[in-house]
C-alpha cells in the first residue's frame, strides 16, 4: 500500500536513485499520491514523496530537462535493509521491468543477494 507524505522538511534523508521508468509521473501516480513542484540542490523538479507499506520512503521525480515522459525512482538509503522494496513498489504501481529505462545495478545486486543469494530477478 502507498500512502503519500511530504520529505521536503527532512534534512536527514539519503536518497539513492534506483530506477528510471519510461512513464509520465501523472499516469503512474494517479490520486495515490500527491505530485508537487519543488526544487533541490540540483535542479526543479514534480514530484511525489511517498511512504510503501508503511516503512520505506521512495522519492518519485522528474527534473527539468530530463527526457519527457521519464521519471526516476529514489529511496531513502536505509531501505538498503529492506530487501525487495524496490520491486515490491514496482509491482503495486504495476509497472513492468520493460518500462525500466534504467536501473542501479549496484543497488539492484545488493537486493538480490539478501532477496535469492544469486541470479536476476528483483525486477520480475
Amino acid at each position: 500500500m502507498i500512502r503519500s507524505a511530504d520529505f521536503s522538511e527532512e534534512a536527514e534523508i539519503d536518497l539513492l536513485p534506483v530506477a528510471i521508468v519510461r512513464r509520465p509521473l501523472e499516469s503512474v501516480i494517479g490520486d495515490r499520491a500527491k505530485i508537487r513542484r519543488a526544487y533541490d540542490d540540483l535542479d526543479w523538479f514534480d514530484g511525489a514523496d511517498v511512504l510503501f507499506e508503511g516503512r520505506t520512503r521512495f522519492a518519485l521525480r522528474h527534473y527539468d530537462g530530463h527526457p519527457p515522459d521519464t521519471f526516476t525512482i529514489y529511496v531513502d538509503r536505509a531501505a538498503e535493509k529492506d530487501p525487495g522494496a524496490v520491486a515490491l513498489l514496482l509491482r503495486e504501481l504495476d509497472l513492468s521491468p520493460d518500462l525500466l529505462a534504467w536501473q542501479n545495478e549496484g543497488f539492484a545486486r545488493s537486493e538480490r543477494r539478501r532477496q535469492t543469494g544469486a541470479g536476476f530477478g528483483v525486477f520480475r
